[in-house]
């Protein structure tokens, strides 16, 4: 079961479940709206907001980071990118990112991702588990 403090959800958790067997996401389903749903009740502005086309070759993700300024520090090195392998696109309080299967853990986005300084100020998302919740 979804572990609750202070009346949230540990999103962690419950994203990895959903992503599980039909009946954990049903099961689970309620509490995500109830909980992460009333906090982000723009998720379906969010999804509808992907700016890229849903290829089957790329993952697609949503980064939710906690203030603009993060957002613009990684929007910065979008120049570094080869877009042929990830992209990325900045919405509302997140950043929008497609890349290419096989390339997710060692892509340059990636690997900045992974800084610590981003590890505390950012949580990443598939497209697919944020559809799950809405």
């Amino acid at each position: 079961m979804a572990a609750v403090k202070d009346g949230d959800v540990a999103d962690e958790h419950v994203a990895a479940k959903l992503e599980g067997d039909g009946l954990v996401a049903e099961v689970l389903r309620p509490v995500v709206r109830a909980r992460i749903g009333s906090r982000h009740a723009g998720f379906a502005e969010i999804i509808e907001g992907f700016p890229f086309q849903l290829e089957n070759d790329y993952h697609h993700y949503v980064i939710f980071c906690e203030s603009p300024e993060i957002i613009d520090e990684l929007m910065s090195f979008h120049k570094n990118l080869d877009t042929k392998f990830e992209d990325i696109a900045a919405g509302k309080m997140v950043i929008y990112w497609q890349v290419l299967k096989g390339n997710t853990t060692d892509s340059v986005f990636a690997k900045l991702l992974a800084k610590s300084k981003y590890k505390t100020s950012t949580t990443t998302r598939n497209i697919n588990t944020l559809k799950k919740i809405v």
